[in-house]
């Protein structure tokens, strides 16, 4: 994709927030997402969380521990 989509898109999905986001990109082929979320309660395993669309599942490599990398509902099993 050209820079002028990938900005298009980056704004769009940031308004639609991380879970329609995230469906969104399910549905279109080519398009993966990365949600990074703030842990908002204690019972979080991470200040931060990260999510992403099927294509990236298993390709992200965390550099600090602090950060909890969430894995979609069935995934990997």
């Amino acid at each position: 994709a050209d820079a002028l989509t990938a900005d298009a898109l980056s704004t769009g999905l940031f308004v639609l927030g991380p879970d329609a986001a995230l469906a969104f990109a399910a549905r279109q082929p080519g398009i993966e997402v990365i949600v990074i979320e703030v842990g908002n309660d204690e019972s979080a395993a991470a200040p931060l969380r990260v999510r992403t669309s099927s294509g990236l599942e298993g390709s992200l490599r965390l550099l600090v521990e602090d950060i909890e990398l969430v894995k979609r509902a069935g995934a990997g099993e």
